[in-house]
């Protein structure tokens, strides 16, 4: 029986071992000795190279290979610029962004500058896995959903989050259950079919489907050229109609939609400092408006419902409101509200664990759910 790994449709299977030349076969098992079995090998006759330059890699022998694969070195292999850039700073200062330093500031307004005004900001990750961790967050931060779309033989990343949006490791990494699958926008199977109407129709039936099991699309995520899927780049602007269809799919028309995602939303605050920064952000938005006093309304039970303490919530709220009256000067009041699609019994159980703290509570209301 094969010992191939099936999660990768490219994969070297470990049992033709024997079939290798005895250098490669030395290779072979001084990996399986030291490194972790997620490190895997490409094609039936693992490609040993030494060394790269330019568009080609070496192998032990100095025969050349064409490389039109490879996604780390993105402008050339050795590309004698790039050396003496790392050389540099590595020889200067290797360290994290924590200091003050021009550097990264020049970097990051160069690369803005080649980018739509839309992008103000950057912020730099190590790795595509890391990059698309980060924009799941941000995607289901600003939705408020959990959804994600990608195409059918995707590869996006191995943490938790991206892997559980990548077919491509096959049946052994399953899908999350927030995760739909579309067909790539293929023109070489389909010519006789618009690209971007085919993939924008998959696209809203993936997003129609998330929505009927209850669950609220955050994020279309592709590979541009679906390099995974089998390389599809053109026609040029293909994709608009399935962008519009997923920022569509969380814009909201009425107060339940507004509701659900308010909610969906709620989730990602679990600890003392995210209730903090979210008062606190709320606060430097108000102060700019010119506000001088507010009124919070809170619901301690789309917390405490989830597991979050009832001190966790007011504990964060009330040190963002007490800071932001020194600081910006904005005087404050702190409403509890009730959900009122909650129980009578769940009401009573919630004022039990206000009781302690109504010195630091100013009023009670309801709110809509």
């Amino acid at each position: 029986m094969s010992s191939k790994d099936q999660r990768m449709a490219n994969a070297f299977d470990p049992a033709t071992a024997g079939s290798l030349p005895a250098r490669e076969q030395a290779l072979i098992q001084r990996r399986q000795q030291v490194l972790g079995q997620a490190y895997r090998l490409f094609y039936e006759q693992p490609l040993h190279v030494v060394r790269g330059e330019g568009v080609w890699l070496y192998d032990p022998d100095g025969t050349p290979y064409l490389d039109v694969y490879n996604n780390v070195a993105s402008v050339g292999h050795s590309h004698p610029r790039v050396v003496d850039a790392i050389a540099r700073q590595a020889a200067t200062l290797n360290t994290h962004t924590r200091y003050l330093n021009d550097i990264i500031l020049d970097y990051a307004e160069r690369l803005l500058a080649t980018l739509p005004a839309a992008v103000s900001q950057a912020m730099f990750t190590c790795t595509g896995s890391e990059a698309n961790d980060l924009a799941l967050r941000l995607a289901a931060n600003y939705s408020g959903g959990a959804g994600v779309i990608v195409t059918s033989h995707a590869y996006h990343g191995v943490t938790s989050s991206v892997a559980a949006c990548s077919p491509a490791f096959g049946h052994n990494v399953p899908l999350g259950v927030h995760v739909r699958t579309v067909p790539a926008p293929d023109a070489y199977r389909h010519p006789d079919e618009e690209v971007g109407a085919r993939f924008t129709r998959h696209v809203e039936q993936a997003i129609a489907d998330l929505q009927r099991h209850g669950i609220r699309p955050a994020a279309l995520l592709v590979d541009t050229l679906f390099t995974s899927d089998g390389v599809f780049a053109e026609p040029a602007g293909f994709l608009a109609g399935a962008v519009e269809a997923i920022r569509a799919a969380y814009d909201f028309s009425n107060l339940q939609d507004f509701l659900d995602i308010y909610y969906q939303g709620m989730a990602v605050l679990r600890c003392e400092q995210d209730f903090f920064d979210l008062t606190t952000a709320y606060l430097d938005r108000a102060a700019a408006d010119g506000v001088r006093h507010v009124e919070i309304f809170f619901d301690p039970q789309g917390h405490t419902e989830r597991g979050v303490a009832f001190e966790t919530v007011l504990n964060g709220i009330e040190r963002a409101l007490k800071q932001g009256e020194v600081e910006l000067g904005i005087s404050y009041r702190l409403i509890m509200c009730f959900l009122r699609h909650l129980s009578e019994e769940e009401a009573f159980a919630t004022l039990d664990q206000a009781l302690p703290h109504l010195h630091r509570i100013h009023g009670v209301g309801l709110d809509s759910s």
